[in-house]
This record gives C-alpha cells, structure tokens and sequence, in this order.
C-alpha cells in the first residue's frame, strides 16, 4: 500500500540586537513534502546531555516531547558528527530523496562544526513559545507565521516576554518526530541561507525555549525560540 504524503512547512525568523551597531531582521520559509514511512529507533541516553537537563527545573513541568527537543537539539550541538552519522545518516537511507545538494551542505557544516556549550532552558521562552506554538495549533492550523493571530509580530513578543538581546526563531509543522522534524530543520531543502541551521549551531545562543502543540488535524506545532545569554 503505498504511503501517504505529508506537507512539512518551516519558517526562521533572526532578531539581533546589541550585537551589531544596528538590528537585523529576517524571515524566510521553506516547504518540504515526504512520504510516511517508519523512521530508525534513537534513544535519548547520553548521560553528559541528561545530566545537564536535568539540572534545570525550569523543564520538571514540561511534556516529554519538549524534553527531546531540548535534548536532540543539545546533542547535535554537542556532538555535531555523530548527530550526522548515527543519526541523520539512517534517516536519509529510509529517505534518499531528501539526500540532496543541501544534505550534502549540511554534512560538511556538520563535519567543521566545533562542539558548542549546551543550549539551556530559559523560562521567559519557554513560556512564549508554548504560547506561540498553542496560538498557530488553535487560530491558525495549517499555516505557519512569526506573528501572533492578533497581529503581534515575533519582536513584540520576545520584548514583552523579557527578552532584550539577540534571538531568533524556528518554526516548523508537520506529523513527525522530533528527530526527523529537527533533521528537516538541519537540511534546510530549498532554503538557499539555511536559516534554520544556522539558528541551530550558532554559538551567540545561549538559551532556549521550545514549544510544541498539535492542531485538529493532528500535525504538530514546533516553536524554537533563541536567545543569547541574558544574564551578561
């Protein structure tokens, strides 16, 4: 029986203030379509990952499936290569057609890239991004946008939840696994900057907050909002 296909959308949006004499702003989109199809098993047990995780009560409260954007997103930080080899590797195999000039990117990007500090929780985002990704998954399903379905835009909302330094967002939507929905966001098909990666192993984010709610028809909403450190 031949499997269904399914339409994956994602958006970055990149905000930095401080940084640089004055703010840049970005946003850009990409449409990925896949066929369903069963996905190799991973297990979430790196002890250095968990044990830093861990740490942070910020995440007591949250649902299993914000703890492994947390944790996956660490782990392709911490340990770019492997995430390439034992992770996306056996995905392309399920999915060759994704193996594509940017896959080929992304392997290099991979390769070159330097083990970064771990991404920590920070509550003000955890708060916004769960409230962004419930706000898309409710008002406006099947369309992904940085702006709040009342008219706040992505800026508004990281100001008014605290945040006063750099940071951007990652958007995607689709049935999938976290695993694969990350991966998706790596390779970047048809998303000439690769935004979403380069959001993903930048080394000016510090902390992060994740949010993840399911529309009516049962795709998943996935905000990743970034932010540098806001202690300095």
């Amino acid at each position: 029986m031949k499997s269904n296909s399914v339409l994956l959308l994602f958006h970055v949006k990149l905000l930095l203030l401080f940084l640089l004499p004055i703010a840049l702003f970005s946003q850009h989109s990409t449409t990925t379509i896949v066929e369903v199809k069963p996905l190799p098993p991973t297990s979430t047990n790196n002890a250095e990952i968990n044990s830093f995780l861990g740490s942070y009560r910020e995440l007591d409260n949250a649902s299993p499936q914000v703890k492994e954007w947390y944790y996956w997103t660490n782990y392709s930080r911490l340990h770019p290569k492997a995430f390439w080899d034992s992770i996306i590797v056996p995905i392309l195999k399920v999915y060759p057609n994704l193996n594509t000039r940017f896959a080929a990117s992304l392997k290099i990007d991979l390769y070159q890239a330097q083990s970064l500090s771990p991404i920590k929780p920070n509550v003000k985002l955890l708060r916004t991004s769960q409230a962004h990704a419930i706000d898309l998954a409710r008002n406006s399903p099947g369309r992904l946008s940085h702006n709040s379905t009342n008219g706040d835009a992505f800026e508004k909302r990281i100001f008014s939840a605290g945040i006063q330094k750099c940071a951007a967002e990652n958007l995607s939507l689709g049935p999938f696994n976290t695993v694969f929905a990350l991966m998706l966001l790596y390779i970047d098909e048809g998303l000439p900057d690769v935004g979403h990666r380069r959001n993903l192993l930048s080394p000016y984010y510090a902390e992060l907050g994740v949010g993840v709610a399911k529309t009516r028809g049962n795709a998943v909403v996935v905000v990743q909002d970034f932010a540098c450190d806001q202690s300095r």
